[in-house]
């Protein structure tokens, strides 16, 4: 019974403690403050292993993939669900007999030939 009360009593000042140590006006959180983006510079990410290629065509490892992924745009990108989004293309359609499909792409999309 003792050994209950001395417990009950140790927790009840340490609680008391902590509430009077945490100060009751606390300042307001101000909102993070963000640079704004500027164009240029760098960009460094760490990745496991030096890729192999960065052309697309002779692509077989995810670390190219993934370094590929930041340097090109595709028609269609995996969403974080893992279905297909529009990158470069607007939209896009598949015929019933899924042998036709039609993308219809972004305006003032350039290529690398520097053609719309």
């Amino acid at each position: 019974m003792t050994r209950t009360i001395t417990y009950l009593l140790f927790f009840f000042f340490l609680g008391l403690g902590t509430y009077l140590y945490i100060p009751l006006t606390k300042e307001p959180v101000k909102a993070q403050e963000f640079e704004r983006p500027v164009f240029g510079g760098s960009y460094k990410r760490g990745i496991p292993t030096r890729p192999d290629t960065l052309d697309p065509v002779y692509c077989s490892d995810v670390t190219s993939s993934e370094v590929i992924g930041q340097i090109y745009s595709r028609l269609l990108r995996l969403g974080s669900n893992l279905k297909l989004k529009p990158d470069l293309a607007e939209r896009y359609e598949v015929s019933e007999d899924r042998k036709v499909y039609t993308f219809t792409l972004k305006r003032k999309v350039r290529f690398h030939t520097i053609t719309e």
